[in-house]
Protein backbone atom coordinates (compact mmCIF):
# COMPACT_ATOMS: atom_id res chain seq x y z
CA UNK A 1 0.00 0.00 0.00
CA UNK A 2 1.16 3.52 -0.70
CA UNK A 3 0.22 6.38 1.60
CA UNK A 4 0.93 10.10 1.51
CA UNK A 5 1.14 12.81 4.12
CA UNK A 6 -0.01 15.08 1.35
CA UNK A 7 0.56 18.83 1.40
CA UNK A 8 1.95 20.19 4.58
CA UNK A 9 4.36 18.52 6.93
CA UNK A 10 3.70 19.86 10.41
CA UNK A 11 3.38 17.99 13.68
CA UNK A 12 0.15 16.13 12.77
CA UNK A 13 1.48 14.93 9.43
CA UNK A 14 4.68 13.79 11.09
CA UNK A 15 2.64 11.60 13.45
CA UNK A 16 0.52 10.20 10.60
CA UNK A 17 3.72 9.62 8.61
CA UNK A 18 5.22 7.57 11.44
CA UNK A 19 2.05 5.47 11.81
CA UNK A 20 1.95 4.82 8.06
CA UNK A 21 5.59 3.74 8.08
CA UNK A 22 4.90 1.44 11.03
CA UNK A 23 2.09 -0.15 8.99
CA UNK A 24 4.58 -0.78 6.18
CA UNK A 25 3.32 1.95 3.86
CA UNK A 26 5.49 3.69 1.31
CA UNK A 27 5.02 7.36 2.20
CA UNK A 28 5.13 10.16 -0.39
CA UNK A 29 5.13 13.77 0.80
CA UNK A 30 4.07 16.93 -1.02
CA UNK A 31 4.44 20.28 0.74
CA UNK A 32 5.12 23.90 -0.10
CA UNK A 33 7.45 24.22 2.90
CA UNK A 34 11.19 23.72 2.42
CA UNK A 35 11.41 22.86 6.12
CA UNK A 36 8.68 20.23 5.63
CA UNK A 37 10.57 18.69 2.70
CA UNK A 38 13.71 18.54 4.85
CA UNK A 39 11.76 16.83 7.67
CA UNK A 40 10.24 14.35 5.21
CA UNK A 41 13.69 13.51 3.87
CA UNK A 42 15.08 13.06 7.38
CA UNK A 43 12.26 10.66 8.30
CA UNK A 44 12.56 8.52 5.18
CA UNK A 45 9.84 9.56 2.74
CA UNK A 46 9.80 7.48 -0.46
CA UNK A 47 9.43 10.68 -2.50
CA UNK A 48 9.26 14.37 -1.69
CA UNK A 49 7.99 17.23 -3.80
CA UNK A 50 6.45 20.65 -3.88
CA UNK A 51 2.74 20.94 -3.21
CA UNK A 52 1.95 21.34 -6.91
CA UNK A 53 3.89 18.22 -7.95
CA UNK A 54 1.90 15.03 -8.46
CA UNK A 55 2.81 12.07 -6.28
CA UNK A 56 2.90 8.52 -7.66
CA UNK A 57 -0.57 6.94 -7.86
CA UNK A 58 -1.61 6.59 -4.21
CA UNK A 59 -3.90 4.06 -2.57
CA UNK A 60 -4.57 6.48 0.28
CA UNK A 61 -3.73 10.07 1.12
CA UNK A 62 -4.25 12.47 3.98
CA UNK A 63 -4.22 16.25 4.02
CA UNK A 64 -3.98 18.52 7.03
CA UNK A 65 -4.05 21.84 5.16
CA UNK A 66 -7.31 23.83 5.30
CA UNK A 67 -7.40 24.69 1.60
CA UNK A 68 -9.53 23.46 -1.27
CA UNK A 69 -6.52 23.72 -3.61
CA UNK A 70 -4.69 21.19 -1.47
CA UNK A 71 -7.67 18.82 -1.52
CA UNK A 72 -7.85 18.99 -5.33
CA UNK A 73 -4.10 18.29 -5.62
CA UNK A 74 -4.41 15.34 -3.23
CA UNK A 75 -7.35 13.93 -5.20
CA UNK A 76 -5.27 14.11 -8.39
CA UNK A 77 -2.63 11.92 -6.73
CA UNK A 78 -5.03 9.07 -5.94
CA UNK A 79 -5.12 5.82 -7.90
CA UNK A 80 -8.61 4.74 -9.03
CA UNK A 81 -10.51 3.66 -5.92
CA UNK A 82 -8.07 5.47 -3.60
CA UNK A 83 -9.17 7.18 -0.39
CA UNK A 84 -8.51 10.71 0.83
CA UNK A 85 -8.77 11.70 4.50
CA UNK A 86 -9.28 15.43 5.02
CA UNK A 87 -8.35 16.66 8.49
CA UNK A 88 -9.24 20.35 8.11
CA UNK A 89 -11.20 22.35 5.56
CA UNK A 90 -12.51 25.87 5.20
CA UNK A 91 -14.05 27.79 2.33
CA UNK A 92 -11.74 29.70 0.01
Amino acid sequence: MRCAGDHGFGAWVLLAFQVAQHWGCEVHVRTRSQHGREQAEATGAASIGADDERAPALDAAVTFAPSSDVVVAALRSLAPGGSLAINAMRGT
